[in-house]
C-alpha cells in the first residue's frame, strides 16, 4: 500500500485471484470491498474496523483473523486468514510510505508463525542486511543510482552521499570484464532480470568480485520506474572456484595422458548409468548395457540372460562391422536370437555353463578360417573378414553367486588385455546385480499389491437404493505397500437404512503404512457401526494417531449418506485435509463438496461443521486420493478440476460400475507415481 494517498499499488496472483478485475492502484476500502473481507464468522465488518484500513493508518496488525469471498490457490472460500500489515514509516526512500500485507491461510501454522515474527522486521532487515541494496532511476540521465544501504558502503567502501547521483559504473576497473558489463547493459534494456558476476573496485582500490541481480520494478501501468539491484562480496567463492579450476585441469591433463584408460572407465560409467535406469524388464536392461558398450567395443556386444533351467532366455547384441561405423538393435539382435535358439545354442550353452563356474572374465583368440567352419548368423558372417583372428572376451551376469546370464565381447584382429577383462568383469557382475534387482522388484511388487488389496474390502456392498464400485491401482514407483484405503459401512446403527463411505491416505508406502490403514479402518468401521457423527468419528481418529508410535499422518474423506425428511438422502461431509469428494448430478453439473474441513490425521485442531447434500435421484458421488488428480508440474485444484470434467462429460444413464471405468480410463495412465483409490455412489 501507498500510506500517502491509503491506495492498494500492488498485489502479487494469490491476491488478485481474492479479488479478480479490479485495476491497481485502488482505494483500499473498495480493494477490501472487491475481495469480500469480511471478520472470522463471515460477517461483516465497518470499513473503519478493517485491519487493511488501519494499516493504511500507518498502524501495525500483527494478525487479525478474516475470510474472503472467493478463494486462491492455497486458500478456500471463506476460509479464515491471518492479516499481518507493516507500515514502513521509518524505512528510508523509496521505501519509507509504504506498508507490506500479507495474508495467509490460518490452518498453514508454521507460515503464519513465522511471516508474524518476520514482518515487525521487514523493513529493517532490508537497512540492516549485510546484502548489498541499491535502487537506481532508468528514467533520469544515466540512471543514477538512488538509493544505497548501510551493507553497500561497508562492501565498497564508498559512502551513500559519495554514491547516490552516479551511476553504478564508478565501481569499475582496468580488470573489469567489459562483455560482462555489455552483458547487464543489455539485460537492462530488454526489460528483463539480470545476474552477472564482475570485478568491482572499492573507494581504496582493492578489487572484489561482486555478483549483482538487478530487477526492474514496474507500476500498475506497466511502466519501468526504478532497478533494484542485489550485489554480494563473493571474491572467495570465485577465488575457490578459480582453484578448483586449476586441479580440474591439472587432473585432466594427467588423465589425458592415459587416454585408454579414460575410455574405459566411460565406458564402464555409461554402462552402469544405463544399467541404473533400467528397471523395466530384461530386455530393457540387456539393450541398456550392449548400447552403453558398443560404441567404444571395436566389434560386437552381446548380452544374454538364462532361464531357471540353464537354457538361454533373451539375446541381446550391437556392434560394428569393418568400416561400417557403430549399429545398434534390429537386425542383429533378431539374428543373435534366432541364432541362440537355432544353431548356436550348441556353442553358447556350454559356454555359458563355463562361465558360470568362475566369476571372472575370460578371453580367447580365434583363426577366422575356423570361424567360418562354425554356425554362425548371416548378420554376423557376412561382416567377418577372409582372413586374420577374431578375439572374444566374455562373463556371466552373477548376483548372489548366481549366474543370470552371459556378456561378451567380439573383436576382430586386436585382442584383449587385463584391463578389458577386468572391465568386463566389473560390468557383468553389475548388470548381474542390476538383473536380481530387477525380478526381486517385481516379486516384492506382486507381494506388495497382494497385501495391500488384502487390506481392502474384498466384496463391495451395494446400499438399498444405491449401487456402488471402487477400484484401487497401485504405483508402478515402488514396491512397498501403501496407505490407501476405501470402505463402505452398512448399516449404520440407528440409523434407518443410513450407510458410511469413507476414502483415505496413510503417509509412506511401507508396511508400516498399509498397518496403520487396516488400523484407521477398524477405528473408523466401529464409530460408523456405532452411529458415531462425522465429526465424532474423525476425533476418534485423531485420538487414535495421538498414542501411535511412529507418528501417524493421513487424510480422510468421511461421507456419511442418511434417509432424509422427504424420503429422500442427504450426505454428510467431513474431510480431513483430503481432497473434496465430487457430487455429479443426473443433468451433469458436478460440485465439489468442500466444507467439513479440518486438519489432517495427526495434526489435530479445529473441527468445523459438516457439509450436508442433497443426493437427488440419478446423481453421483465420488471419492479418491490424490494419486488420481495428482501429476508432477501441475497443482491439485488443477487435478480436481479435470476430474470434474471427466465426470461432467459422462454419460448421466452410466451405472456406478460405469461411472468408475470412466474415471479410471480417464485420470488413471499406465505409468503411476502414487496409488490410487476411487469409491463410486451412483443413487438409483
Amino acid at each position: 500500500m501507498d500510506l500517502s494517498n491509503r491506495q492498494v499499488t500492488y498485489a502479487n496472483p494469490l491476491a488478485v485471484q481474492l479479488a479478480p478485475g479490479v485495476r491497481l492502484p485502488v482505494d483500499v476500502d473498495e480493494w477490501s470491498r472487491s475481495a469480500g473481507l469480511r471478520d472470522a464468522d463471515g460477517d461483516e465488518m465497518a470499513d473503519t474496523a478493517t485491519p487493511l484500513r488501519r494499516v493504511a493508518a500507518g498502524e501495525p496488525v500483527n494478525g487479525e483473523e478474516v475470510s474472503a469471498r472467493r478463494g486462491s490457490d492455497i486458500s478456500a472460500a471463506r476460509e479464515r486468514m491471518w492479516v499481518l500489515g507493516t507500515p514502513m514509516l521509518d524505512a528510508p526512500a523509496p521505501l519509507g510510505g509504504l506498508a507490506l500485507v500479507l495474508l495467509l491461510p490460518l490452518r498453514d501454522r508454521g507460515r503464519v508463525s513465522a511471516a508474524q515474527q518476520a514482518s515487525a522486521l521487514a523493513h529493517r532487515a532490508v537497512v540492516s542486511s549485510e546484502v548489498s541494496f541499491v535502487i537506481s532511476d532508468p528514467n533520469a540521465p544515466d540512471n543514477p543510482l538512488v538509493w544505497v544501504n548501510p551493507a553497500f558502503e561497508r562492501i565498497t567502501g564508498y559512502t551513500a552521499q559519495a554514491s547516490v547521483g552516479r551511476n553504478c559504473r564508478f565501481l569499475q576497473g582496468p580488470a573489469t570484464d567489459r562483455l560482462a558489463v555489455q552483458r547487464i547493459g543489455d539485460g537492462l534494456a530488454a526489460g528483463g532480470i539480470v545476474t552477472e558476476t564482475v570485478l568491482n573496485y572499492r573507494a581504496d582500490g582493492t578489487a572484489f568480485w561482486n555478483q549483482v541481480v538487478v530487477s526492474p520494478i514496474y507500476d500498475a501501468d506497466g511502466r519501468l520506474t526504478h532497478h533494484v539491484g542485489v550485489q554480494t562480496d563473493v571474491t572467495e567463492r570465485v577465488e575457490a572456484d578459480a582453484e578448483r579450476d586449476q586441479a580440474l585441469r591439472t587432473a585432466q591433463a594427467a588423465l589425458a595422458e592415459s587416454e585408454r584408460a579414460n575410455d574405459r572407465l566411460s565406458t564402464l560409467a555409461e554402462a552402469s548409468l544405463a544399467l541404473a535406469a533400467s528397471l523395466d524388464g530384461d530386455a530393457d536392461v540387456l539393450a541398456g548395457l550392449v548400447e552403453a558398450i558398443a560404441p567404444r567395443s571395436d566389434g560386437w556386444v552381446v548380452a544374454a540372460t538364462l532361464t531357471e533351467q540353464g537354457g538361454v532366455d533373451r539375446v541381446v547384441a550391437a556392434g560394428a562391422g569393418p568400416g561400417e561405423g557403430t549399429r545398434t538393435g534390429a537386425e542383429l539382435a533378431r539374428a543373435a536370437n534366432e541364432w541362440a535358439r537355432g544353431p548356436g545354442k550348441e556353442l553358447l550353452v556350454p559356454l555359458m555353463e563355463h562361465l558360470t563356474g568362475s566369476a571372472r572374465a575370460a578371453a580367447l583368440t580365434v583363426d577366422v578360417q575356423d570361424l567360418a567352419l562354425l554356425p554362425l548368423p548371416d548378420a554376423i558372417r557376412s561382416q567377418l573378414p577372409s582372413s586374420g583372428t577374431v578375439a572374444v572376451a566374455a562373463t556371466g551376469l552373477f548376483a548372489r553367486g548366481s549366474a543370470l546370464g552371459l556378456l561378451a565381447q567380439v573383436r576382430i584382429g586386436a585382442g584383449f588385455d587385463e584391463h578389458d577383462t577386468d572391465m568386463l568383469t566389473d560390468l557383468g557382475a553389475r548388470a548381474g546385480v542390476v538383473l536380481d534387482n530387477r525380478r526381486l522388484f517385481a516379486r516384492e511388487h506382486t507381494a506388495a499389491v497382494t497385501l495391500q488389496r488384502s487390506l481392502l474390502p474384498k466384496d463391495l456392498p451395494q446400499p438399498v437404493g444405491f449401487e456402488a464400485a471402487a477400484v484401487y491401482r497401485p504405483a508402478d514407483s515402488h514396491a512397498e505397500a501403501g496407505g490407501d484405503w476405501y470402505d463402505l459401512i452398512l448399516p449404520v446403527a440407528g440409523d434407518g437404512g443410513g450407510f458410511i463411505a469413507t476414502v483415505g491416505d496413510v503417509m509412506g508406502h511401507d508396511l508400516s503404512a498399509a498397518a496403520v490403514m487396516g488400523q484407521l479402518r477398524s477405528v473408523l468401521r466401529s464409530q460408523a457401526l456405532s452411529g458415531a457423527a462425522a465429526v465424532d468419528a474423525l476425533d476418534a481418529l485423531d485420538t487414535f494417531a495421538d498414542g501411535a508410535r511412529p507418528i501417524v499422518l493421513a487424510t480422510c474423506a468421511y461421507l456419511a449418506i442418511r434417509p432424509g425428511p422427504d424420503g429422500g438422502y442427504v450426505a454428510e461431509t467431513m474431510s480431513a485435509g483430503h481432497p473434496p469428494p465430487l457430487l455429479r448430478t443426473r443433468d451433469g453439473a458436478v460440485t465439489a463438496l468442500r466444507a467439513g474441513l479440518r486438519p489432517p490425521i495427526g495434526v489435530g485442531g479445529f473441527n468445523t461443521p459438516p457439509e450436508i447434500s442433497a443426493l437427488p435421484s440419478g446423481s453421483s458421488i465420488v471419492l479418491y486420493t490424490d494419486g488420481l488428480i495428482e501429476r508432477r508440474g501441475i497443482d491439485l485444484q488443477t487435478g480436481i478440476d479435470a476430474l470434474a470434467g471427466v465426470l461432467a462429460a459422462a454419460d448421466p444413464g452410466f451405472t456406478a460400475e460405469q461411472l468408475c471405468a470412466h474415471i479410471v480410463a480417464a485420470m488413471i495412465s499406465d505409468q503411476r507415481d502414487d496409488d490410487t483409490c476411487v469409491l463410486v455412489l451412483h443413487r438409483l
